[in-house]
């Protein structure tokens, strides 16, 4: 390891368009060059735990690395139980914190988002990062909770117990590596006009609009894609939407749904954009009976209208398990060939790892290639992956040592639609974990021997150190023509933490 801990300027944004944000650095000073293994925790402290976060890489600039990570306050008034009314009206209890490189990782500059104050929003979470072609610079989270109910937010709260659902994903962008950036701009939110709702989307009260967003860039048209996991009204069900900008996300276009009334969604879902083309998969609660499908069943579906219209099909692989953990994040990463049109792989995850789906004639036809190779006596959790400009696959995943003793305890209340976001409980999370990768030349059909991140495991989190919500995390990467890129939540510091490491890809054999 070169070091520790980057340095970091931390600094405050200046009003829109000023220049002079993050002096402290010129644009690719001193750029790091050495092609050498490196990690070190990145964002995070003894009182704020930072985790749920992205990595990106500029794509015409490997010297600009971005990472958005929410961060949320260990301990609410000293309790470690407490209400979700309680915990979202208190101011800075979460925040996103964009953390940015322009020497390829020597020096960061650290931002806090200005989604909050721009929207009159309590808290900004589940953040994302990316590069448009051109190297402009995304940096986005969910804005919710707003400082001020509307009269139709206060009728909404009293009818339907709302907590978390007033607010949405938005965005802000910099075309001169962060020093300067745009004027927040909403993406899907609460309350949005019929009239930019496509077929079958129809937000429920109970339900985050657009939790959870991804975003992603086809490197061939420029456009800008982001998703949301909502609850659907009518009828209600699980939904996962999209909107797509091509002005580098001033103006945005209809908001449309991966699923249909007859190919409804059930649980998780994946998707990725290359070469005009945008292939989705979720776990369908049904499909049209021609099909004889036994459901809930997995769906690839393919769309060349920014998800206005979609050509679906079954995916050949085992079916989740009913009511089980794959049912709601899905299990699936979606990966598009960046320079064969048409060629998609489907990473579904497995007991032992993961297992490759790949497609050259856009869903028509798949075959089960490779597997992503497991570590022994681990169990492999949140696994996602991201191909280079070049066509290369980096895998990374968390693997999890069993526990001597099982817990049954649980951190949080149960996945549902409604009634979740009333209280919150604090438990142990004793799971010790480190953090894997592996690579593939060849689309996902063959993978290398699976390479050890981590130089020490993350131990298990007991309630006293432990941060409300940052339990089920996830892991993130990005890979250019030297590294992969990884951000994870790591409790090696002895608090959670966003700790960012990279690997030269000659190291993967």
């Amino acid at each position: 390891m070169k070091r520790l801990l980057p340095l970091a300027f931390v600094v405050v944004l200046l009003p829109w368009g000023m220049a002079g944000v993050a002096q402290g650095q010129e644009t690719d000073a001193r750029p790091d060059t050495e092609i050498v293994a490196e990690q070190y925790l990145l964002a995070g402290s003894a009182t704020r735990g930072c985790g749920e976060s992205q990595v990106a890489v500029n794509p015409v600039n490997p010297n600009q690395i971005a990472v958005a990570t929410m961060c949320i306050v260990h301990q609410n008034r000293g309790t470690f139980r407490q209400t979700e009314e309680e915990f979202v009206h208190t101011p800075r209890a979460t925040i996103t914190q964009f953390v940015f490189t322009r020497d390829r990782g020597l020096t960061w500059t650290t931002i806090e988002d200005p989604m909050r104050d721009y929207f009159g929003r309590y808290r900004c979470l589940d953040p994302f990062a990316g590069f448009t072609p051109d190297g402009t610079m995304l940096l986005g989270c969910e804005a919710h909770f707003s400082v001020v109910r509307s009269p139709e937010e206060e009728i909404n709260k009293t009818v339907h117990r709302t907590r978390q659902h007033f607010g949405g994903s938005a965005l802000i962008t910099s075309t001169d590596g962060g020093h300067t950036f745009s004027p927040p701009m909403q993406i899907i939110s609460s309350y949005m006009p019929n009239e930019i709702l496509g077929p079958f989307v129809s937000f429920a009260p109970a339900g985050s609009q657009g939790d959870r967003p991804e975003i992603r860039v086809d490197a061939s048209t420029g456009k800008i894609y982001v998703d949301g996991k909502s609850a659907a009204a009518d009828p209600p069900h699980r939904q996962t939407v999209v909107r797509t900008s091509s002005d580098r996300g001033v103006g945005w276009g209809m908001v449309y749904a991966f699923d249909s009334p007859e190919w409804p969604q059930g649980g998780g879902s994946g998707y990725d954009v290359a070469n005009g083309m945008m292939g989705v998969a979720y776990i369908a609660s049904s499909v049209p009976a021609s099909l004889n499908a036994k459901c809930p069943c997995r769906v690839f579906g393919v769309s060349t209208d920014d998800g206005r219209t979609f050509t679906r099909s079954l995916l050949p692989a085992p079916a989740p398990e009913p009511g089980g953990p794959l049912l709601f994040m899905g299990g699936m990463t979606v990966l598009a060939h960046p320079t064969r049109k048409g060629m998609f792989t489907v990473l579904v995850a497995s007991s032992g790892g993961a297992d490759a789906y790949i497609t050259e004639d856009a869903g028509k036809t798949f075959t089960k290639a490779g597997a992503v190779p497991g570590v022994p006596t681990t169990r492999t959790a949140h696994l996602t992956a991201a191909y280079s400009a070049k066509g290369i696959i980096a895998v990374t995943w968390q693997a999890v040592y069993p526990l001597a003793t099982p817990s049954t305890t649980r951190i949080g209340p149960p996945f549902g639609l409604e009634g979740w976001h009333e209280e919150w409980t604090f438990a142990d999370m004793p799971d010790r974990f480190e953090i894997w990768s592996a690579i593939s030349r060849d689309g996902g059909r063959t993978f290398s021997a699976p390479f050890k991140v981590s130089t020490a495991p993350s131990p298990g989190v007991s309630r006293r150190r432990g941060m409300r919500n940052l339990g089920r995390d996830f892991i993130s990467v990005a890979v250019d023509d030297d590294f992969v890129h990884m951000t994870w939540y790591d409790d090696r510091a002895g608090f959670r933490a966003t700790w960012y490491g990279r690997v030269p890809l000659g190291d993967f054999k």
